[in-house]
């Protein structure tokens, strides 16, 4: 984001110290595209932005990239300030953070269908591989993208929706969600790849070329096509800025529930404003402590392990099975029911349809893309690569499966906690209680 402001873009040129004799530009990717040479921007990724050709693996992790240690230091400190202050200001936060990428998101929709070859992109986007649905990476890549756009199984929406008011009309807002949710997607695509179609028709290339999955597809095949239309740097920081905020309000959301939760769970933290204030923190410098290991030379080999297993499907759908079974099946699904209506004061054919997901489609879906995935792996040989050279070692891929078991553990552990102690009670249905337990943190006593 901030190297949008040079002109002319650094990563549209060979000019810059880090380019090798190999690079090529922008204004020559339709005469040079197929060939071995490497395009600027893909060399700016690799030598100047996280300087991953500097390392040779996750067991060689080099020196701190300092420009991306203080961009993490300003982000964690701007999640500080805004978590800590409550849940008053960070819904303040969130009116811009979400509001106003939808404008930006316009505005590349409606720049990127002027372009030549923005035809190409969005026929690319519209008709799907169907072929692809025989492989099960596909299906649990797909299940993880529904759970993070939902933020299904990671507790946030537990936590804000929370401070609702009791009788809040839950069926309206979950139909919001469920409806703007993948509206949003539709209209991200269309402005991503009309302006991917408009760079594959001046490299005279398919669309498929020049794509790449992952974080290449926004800091590099998307980068260089913003290069080459006018204003590039007006476009450019646009679309940084709005990268930055959908990043930026993930972080913090996800990061007050993971706070709040442990407030909830010792409500002392939360007794006095320097307490509550102290602990998150505390919090936040571990945090900033732990994202440093992935701004180092060798980072990006790291991020991709915490990508691949931290934020895998198998975590999310495990839990979204636990919280399945336990609701529907362990607490029933009639108390369930008679729960939500006594909130929202009504009966509802939206929920008798919910209740069908929740009982039979979901834990059906769920099992089936978990044993698919399961299977593909005892049969098939598997070697977890990052690019299409570096496969990791297997100590790294343990690294992965450890932290899958560890941030499941806690669902059996905290069950046979409650077990050994007896606490396995009836639950009524008067959860209003919540609203009591909840305090609003600026109401907390002073130190």
């Amino acid at each position: 984001m901030f190297v949008s402001f040079q002109s002319p873009l650094p990563f549209s040129t060979c000019d810059n110290s880090w380019n090798t004799d190999n690079c090529y530009s922008a204004k020559d990717i339709k005469t040079q595209f197929a060939s071995n040479k490497t395009l600027s921007v893909d060399e700016f990724w690799s030598y100047e932005a996280v300087r991953v050709k500097h390392s040779d693996g996750i067991d060689d992790p080099g020196s701190i990239v300092w420009h991306l240690a203080l961009s993490l230091l300003v982000v964690w400190i701007a999640t500080y300030f805004i978590v800590f202050k409550g849940i008053k200001y960070a819904g303040k936060a969130v009116y811009f953070t979400v509001l106003f990428p939808y404008v930006l998101i316009v505005c590349f929709i409606v720049r990127g269908l002027t372009l030549e070859g923005s035809a190409q992109g969005i026929e690319f986007y519209l008709k799907p591989d169907l072929s692809r649905l025989t492989e099960p990476v596909v299906w649990v890549d797909a299940a993880s993208q529904v759970f993070f756009t939902y933020a299904l199984c990671g507790g946030s929406i537990i936590s804000t929706s929370s401070y609702n008011n009791y009788k809040n009309n839950i069926v309206r807002d979950s139909l919001i969600v469920i409806i703007t949710n993948p509206l949003t997607s539709i209209m991200s695509g269309f402005a991503v790849f009309s302006v991917l179609g408009h760079l594959a028709y001046s490299a005279g290339v398919p669309v498929d070329k020049i794509i790449e999955s992952g974080p290449g597809l926004i800091f590099k095949s998307y980068p260089i096509a913003v290069s080459m239309l006018p204003w590039s740097n007006f476009w450019s920081f646009s679309f940084f800025f709005m990268i930055f905020l959908l990043g930026f309000d993930g972080q913090f959301g996800g990061f007050e529930t993971f706070v709040y939760s442990l407030m909830d769970v010792w409500p002392s933290l939360r007794k006095t404003y320097c307490r509550q204030a102290l602990f998150t923190l505390l919090i936040v410098v571990t945090e900033f402590l732990l994202g440093l290991t992935m701004v180092t030379e060798g980072g990006l080999y790291v991020f991709h392990v915490w990508d691949r297993y931290a934020a895998s499907g198998l975590i999310f759908l495990s839990i979204g099975l636990c919280e399945v079974i336990s609701i529907i099946y362990i607490y029933g699904i009639g108390q369930y029911k008679k729960d939500i209506e006594q909130m929202i004061g009504f009966q509802s054919y939206i929920i008798t349809w919910f209740n069908f997901c929740w009982t039979f489609l979901s834990p059906l879906i769920i099992i089936s893309i978990m044993a698919f995935t399961v299977y593909q792996r005892v049969t098939q040989s598997h070697e977890f690569k990052y690019g299409e050279d570096y496969v990791y070692p297997v100590w790294a891929q343990l690294i992965g499966w450890f932290v899958i078991l560890f941030a499941l553990i806690w669902i059996p552990l905290y069950a046979c906690y409650f077990l050994l102690k007896g606490r396995i009670t009836a639950v009524t249905s008067d959860i209003s209680t919540n609203d009591i337990i909840r305090k609003e943190e600026n109401k907390s006593s002073p130190c």
